[in-house]
């Protein structure tokens, strides 16, 4: 009587030793490939290093300069945060920026339909913040305006450059 549970222990444990089923894994959503997307990718950082030498290399204003502000020259759009600056404000807005950029990855990490193809995963967001570095870093070095908080009472003191 105690040869049923044992046969039967043994086929269990013989059917356990089998190659592990494959499970099918989705197919990504994404089309990349190596050799299209790393070029585009070093282009973008490329663009993004040329925006920051324009930054670099950006004219100055000068206390004269920033004297000569006036309120009614400022668009529409900014005359309300004229003259306004918070180093509290700039600090929290900073961190979350940081703080963001940096988790975003880590966070993707743990979701189950990145696991994987998070290699993919993580040369598109490469890439997507490149294009989003090179386009802000080359707006910022070839346009000429004054922030609006340099309206303010102490000028440009708060800042070194005044762009």
């Amino acid at each position: 009587m105690k040869l049923r549970p044992t046969l039967f222990l043994a086929g269990a444990l013989l059917l356990g030793c089998r190659p592990p089923a494959r499970v099918q894994q989705a197919t990504s959503p994404y089309t990349t490939r190596f050799a299209v997307d790393a070029p585009i990718t070093a282009g973008l950082l490329g663009l993004s290093a040329a925006g920051l030498l324009l930054v670099q290399h950006k004219r100055t204003a000068t206390e004269a300069d920033l004297a000569a502000l006036d309120r009614a020259n400022i668009p529409r759009i900014d005359r309300f945060s004229a003259g306004r600056f918070s180093n509290r404000a700039q600090v929290v807005s900073d961190g979350f920026c940081y703080c963001t950029l940096a988790l975003v990855p880590a966070l993707l990490a743990f979701q189950p339909n990145v696991h994987g193809r998070y290699g993919q995963v993580a040369g598109l967001y490469l890439e997507t913040m490149s294009s989003t570095a090179a386009l802000f870093t080359l707006t910022v070095g070839t346009v000429y305006r004054y922030r609006p908080y340099l309206y303010g009472p102490e000028g440009g003191a708060r800042c070194a450059t005044a762009r």
